[in-house]
């Protein structure tokens, strides 16, 4: 919906809106509609009343199929209007900016041009700060009507431009959310009954991922059996957005009471290496934010117990792969014991290698 639908439609709608609005210009004819009874601004409306519908009229159909398809294929949730409403608010955009260049520039190529204008637009504006920016029109002159609509156009997009760039990324959202308008207009995901898996760990997907359960259970319970019942450890398992992800740069997080830890699946991705992520987050020891070899020591010799070395590509010292090795030897009863005395110590970097 909003990186093809909408921006493909802004492109026609605007070129459509453009040759409807230069067509007086281009035919020659603009001596003759002046004489007419009715005020510029009447007909040029009704001409770009008359576009507009057509414009919505299509615009809605597609995202009709759009949204029945999708219904079709889940069957939790209901479809987010607010994307409908505001793909609609775009194409709207759209046709009064065609219309407004093909008034005041009657060419043959007023239509093609706009829509290229608008597509740059569009592509420039959601690269240089996430949310599309349209052009903003500069006030023609010489025509009262013409002034009125532009200027009213202008500080209506000035208006639309100041609260965008108040829009702040909501981790637990599907995009951005304008303080302003409160929670109310914050584009939230469409509510769903997450699906567990009946295991220890506990783990819970939307249930689009429902055929995954599996896997994911087995990929982590055993990372998970080796921090069973250490103080803070996470207890339970639970999927959020993709956005969120992206949010934690597809990592995870342990947070809540009881402590839970939070993963995000990409599409249909797998789960592999979240496990481990979730030890180095428990253990507070990525080398990448400065964990001390201790705590690298005990993440490598934990993932080894786990049936996984994905960790030791960066955990590259001598000293730390060998006191790994001599903690993983240890039996998992001892390793679990050593653990519950000295986790404080070891997350707050009191513990060397040598005390491994």
């Amino acid at each position: 919906m909003a990186h093809h639908i909408v921006d493909d439609f802004a492109l026609f709608s605007a070129g459509v809106a453009a040759w409807t609005g230069s067509r007086d210009g281009r035919r020659g004819a603009a001596d003759l509609t002046t004489t007419t009874p009715r005020p510029a601004w009447c007909r040029r409306g009704v001409a770009l009343a008359a576009t507009t519908g057509w414009m919505l009229a299509a615009y809605a159909a597609c995202v009709a199929v759009v949204f029945g398809v999708t219904a079709s294929q889940h069957a939790w949730g209901s479809p987010p209007w607010w994307l409908g409403a505001v793909g609609a608010a775009g194409v709207l955009a759209a046709c009064a900016i065609g219309f407004t260049v093909g008034v005041l520039w009657p060419s043959r190529f007023a239509a093609p041009l706009t829509a290229a204008a608008v597509g740059v637009a569009l592509i420039v504006g959601a690269s240089a700060s996430g949310t599309s920016i349209y052009l903003i029109l500069v006030p023609g002159t010489g025509n009262l009507d013409t002034d009125i609509v532009t200027a009213t156009g202008l500080a209506a997009a000035g208006t639309a431009v100041a609260l965008a760039g108040t829009a702040q990324l909501a981790p637990d959202r599907v995009g951005y959310v304008i303080p302003a308008f409160g929670e109310a207009a914050a584009d939230g995901m469409v509510p769903y009954t997450p699906v567990c898996q009946a295991s220890p760990v506990g783990v819970c997907v939307n249930p689009a991922f429902r055929a995954q359960l599996p896997q994911l259970d087995g990929e982590l319970v055993p990372f998970f059996a080796e921090l069973a019942g250490l103080p803070g450890a996470p207890v339970r398992v639970r999927e959020i957005s993709s956005v969120a992800g992206m949010y934690l740069n597809w990592g995870g997080q342990i947070s809540g009471t009881p402590p839970t830890y939070q993963f995000a699946l990409s599409a249909l991705g797998s789960l592999a290496g979240t496990g481990e992520t979730a030890i180095i987050t428990f253990i507070g020891g990525n080398s990448a934010s400065g964990g001390t070899p201790a705590q690298q020591a005990v993440e490598l010799a934990l993932l080894r117990a786990a049936g996984s070395d994905e960790g030791a590509s960066w955990l590259e010292p001598a000293a730390v792969t060998a006191a790994a090795g001599r903690f993983a030897a240890l039996p998992a009863a001892a390793r679990h014991a050593w653990l519950v005395t000295h986790l404080a110590a070891l997350r707050a970097g009191h513990v060397s290698l040598e005390q491994l």
